[in-house]
């Protein structure tokens, strides 16, 4: 990056939250003000570019005992799968992720497919 750096400075809120009624310099400045907290010599003169991007559901958010309802990728129909982010928990969205439970299923119909 040309000795630059990059930063990113997420939150993941309710869709009433605030954050999606301020304008994209009142959210960038919610966070560029709490930068000193984790780097007290930031300048905000080192701010070359920003970006800002807001979605309503982009964090899954698992309900209460979210633990006890995983569903099994079997399903109770003959030949059917179900590999979803609701199997991630309790971790966080990622590729990786996605990539492992792609994996179980594939390793799950193998499975059936040779029975």
């Amino acid at each position: 990056y040309g000795g630059d750096h990059l930063v990113y400075c997420g939150d993941y809120v309710a869709p009433d939250h605030e954050y999606f009624q301020l304008s994209e310099d009142e959210l960038a400045e919610r966070f560029v003000k709490a930068l000193p907290n984790f780097q007290p010599e930031f300048d905000r003169n080192w701010i070359r570019r920003r970006w800002v991007f807001r979605a309503p559901y982009a964090q899954p958010l698992p309900p209460p005992n979210h633990s006890q309802r995983i569903p099994d990728i079997r399903t109770p129909l003959d030949g059917l799968y179900w590999a979803s982010m609701s199997q991630v928990y309790p971790w966080d969205r990622g590729t990786n992720y996605a990539i492992e439970i792609g994996r179980r299923a594939a390793n799950i119909i193998r499975e059936d497919i040779d029975a």
